[in-house]
C-alpha cells in the first residue's frame, strides 16, 4: 500500500495502551483543552 505526506495524521498526545489507566489517562487529557487531539492506541487481546 502506497503512502503519501498527506496521510500523516499529528497528535498531540498519545498514550499507548488502552487499559484502565489508559482509558483514564487519554480522557483526562482529552477533556483538558477541545484543542489537543489525542490517540489512544490498543492492540486489543
Amino acid at each position: 500500500m502506497a503512502h503519501s505526506k498527506d496521510d500523516a495524521v499529528i497528535y498531540d498526545y498519545i498514550v499507548i495502551g488502552g487499559g484502565t489507566s489508559g482509558a483514564v489517562a487519554a480522557r483526562r487529557l482529552a477533556e483538558r483543552s477541545a484543542t489537543f487531539s489525542v490517540c489512544l492506541l490498543e492492540a486489543g487481546p
